[in-house]
């Protein structure tokens, strides 16, 4: 099973560093096979270390598919965000929202991670908090809530 988990952090290290660059190559994919090998381990370890066995819900794949959107969204209300009036004399403000995911199973922490990365790569809000026992989560953000914050509250 360590190898399964490896290969899979192997995969998302890769991912993210090809998707940070501006124009692939044949070095750069070298170099980002070969930084991910202590990433996976060091993800591994990390997730050992704090016991974290994380089960992600159903529910994430249609967040990711609704995420290309919601960024776009988000962008174009924080880029308008100066120009709007009123705008000025509010920084945005904070909020909690249920997500659900009460308690300390695997399944709750979870949906608690996907929430939160979902949530989180938007422009218009970052998550800051979770709360375990109430199964919410606090968001920082521009305006009314999003389709992200919409699509993962309960």
């Amino acid at each position: 099973m360590i190898i399964v988990e490896l290969l899979g952090w192997y995969v998302v290290a890769v991912g993210i560093w090809m998707a940070s660059l501006s124009a692939w190559s044949g070095q750069e994919l070298i170099v980002a096979a070969g930084c991910a090998v202590p990433c996976a381990v060091a993800a591994v370890g990390a997730r050992r270390a704090i016991g974290g066995a994380w089960r992600l819900p159903a529910a994430s794949l249609r967040w990711s598919l609704m995420l290309p959107a919601a960024i776009v969204t988000d962008a174009a209300r924080v880029l308008a965000w100066p120009v709007r009036p009123g705008s000025q004399s509010s920084g945005g403000g904070f909020r909690q929202i249920d997500i659900g995911a009460r308690g300390e199973t695997s399944s709750a922490s979870g949906r608690r991670a996907a929430a939160s990365l979902a949530m989180s790569s938007t422009p218009g809000a970052y998550v800051v908090a979770a709360d375990e026992k109430a199964g919410t989560v606090m968001v920082h953000g521009l305006g009314g809530s999003s389709m992200i914050e919409r699509a993962v509250s309960k």
